[in-house]
């Protein structure tokens, strides 16, 4: 009985190490559509925040003999659940061993800016790098996230960032004016 107590003190202590370790970011959400809502609006005072990041397609990549994917979306931002008049956004995620990078393309009609969360999978944090266009900005109080949980919360916290930092509006209807690689 004292050997089997001793070999569960033992399993019980080798893994608690890898009990926190759970994946936030797993391959197979990488083509699926994502929704969420976040309450109390910048930039829709008295509103929700919906948003969506819908899944578009998936494309190769090589460089240097080396085979990577390359995820686009379409990520909307609303008001209102049936994301009419949505602000929609260019997206491009590039999942690494290591960190994943979003890189989301916002134009406000005259010139385009690369958004991008780098996100990295062991520490399980983010921080955003963006320098919006003049008369785009609200903040700037691009802050880095540290325990995240999963990828809605990843996703809702990336838009919380966008809705207090960024004036939306700027960039509604202008997402034709993006080139995508």
């Amino acid at each position: 009985m004292k050997n089997l107590i001793k070999t569960v003190l033992v399993i019980i202590a080798l893994s608690l190490p890898f009990a926190g370790s759970s994946q936030v970011l797993m391959k197979e959400m990488l083509t699926q559509n994502q929704k969420g809502t976040l309450d109390k609006s910048v930039n829709w005072p008295g509103k929700k925040i919906y948003f969506e990041l819908k899944y578009d397609s998936t494309r190769t990549f090589k460089y240097d003999g080396k085979e990577s994917a390359r995820y686009y979306y379409t990520l909307m931002i609303a008001d209102n659940a049936g994301m009419g008049n949505a602000i929609k956004v260019p997206t491009m995620v590039r999942d690494l061993v290591i960190t994943t990078y979003f890189e989301l393309y916002l134009s406000n009609g005259t010139e385009t800016k690369t958004f991008t969360l780098v996100y990295d999978k062991n520490n399980k944090w983010y921080r955003i790098k963006f320098a919006p266009q003049a008369g785009c900005r609200r903040e700037e109080l691009w802050k880095r996230e540290n325990n995240i949980a999963s990828y809605t919360d990843m996703l809702g916290s990336m838009v919380r960032q966008m809705d207090n930092n960024l004036k939306l509006d700027c960039y509604r209807g202008n997402e034709s004016k993006v080139v995508m690689e």
